[in-house]
């Protein structure tokens, strides 16, 4: 059994979950046929602003890896995408009835600053992977204890601190990221059960920032020749503070759209 199990393993779990939501999600019923509900959908706002993300995404994460950024194949997509995006919210204010995003949204601000803050949460998270993974120092990724291969994008996200700098095997390295990966899980219940109980909440987002920021930092502190002991205490604090740093505040009651709200955080996050 090698590594790539590893995207197999989900399939099962999310089939349960399929079958769970099925059975005991209670959903409010929405008038209307299938048919009527498909022509509703914003059809050509969701297909402008799918082809306009993919190539603007494109030409971020292949330039300097595939092309150099001053490359016409990296400068093309980069300048499509982004006027691509521009005639998407065109059409989203002034041609779409029913708009992918509804520009009302926009308009209240705790709206505006949880979508400022799902955009830098989600920024802080992916640097996180980055400033582990494309270390200048790193000429190979070191798949195993004899095994090189030469740094490629399909190997880039791969190439962790722990892979590349302290020349861990995959297994090793997965089990090296749990200082970060077990304290999430522990902070978010924890931090949800006294937000449940005081119904306060903006200390958790405060204190979450607070730790995230000096978590990230500490993070500079790691060396070649950090000892076991040194990194697992090093990763403790962004794994606690990155949780109570992506809670939103309460939406206002007399935004409805509660649905789409909620998928444009988690989008900018992304």
């Amino acid at each position: 059994m090698s590594w790539r199990w590893i995207f197999w393993i989900n399939l099962p779990v999310i089939a349960i979950g399929v079958v769970l939501v099925f059975f005991f999600l209670n959903q409010a019923t929405i008038p209307g046929g299938v048919v009527t509900k498909l022509r509703r959908f914003d059809w050509i706002g969701a297909a402008l602003f799918t082809a306009s993300s993919t190539v603007f995404l494109f030409g971020i994460t292949a330039g300097g890896v595939l092309w150099p950024w001053g490359s016409y194949q990296i400068l093309l997509p980069l300048l499509l995408g982004a006027l691509a995006l521009v005639g998407f919210g065109f059409y989203e204010v002034r041609v779409a009835k029913e708009p992918l995003i509804d520009p009302r949204i926009f308009q209240n601000r705790d709206v505006v600053m949880t979508y400022i803050m799902a955009i830098f949460h989600g920024a802080i998270l992916w640097a996180l992977v980055y400033f582990l993974s494309r270390l200048p120092l790193l000429p190979c990724v070191l798949l195993g204890p004899h095994t090189h291969r030469p740094l490629t994008p399909e190997t880039l996200l791969t190439a962790l601190y722990y892979q590349g700098v302290k020349q861990y095997t995959a297994l090793s390295a997965a089990i090296a990221v749990l200082p970060e990966t077990l304290t999430v899980a522990p902070a978010a219940m924890l931090v949800g059960a006294i937000a449940g109980m005081t119904g306060r909440y903006r200390w958790a987002m405060w204190g979450g920032w607070v730790i995230t920021t000096l978590g990230v930092g500490v993070l500079l502190l790691l060396q070649p020749e950090s000892s076991v002991a040194q990194w697992v205490f090093l990763n403790l604090p962004v794994g606690l503070g990155v949780r109570p740093a992506s809670l939103s505040p309460p939406l206002p009651s007399h935004l409805q759209d509660t649905a789409s709200l909620t998928s444009h955080k988690t989008h900018r996050r992304a």
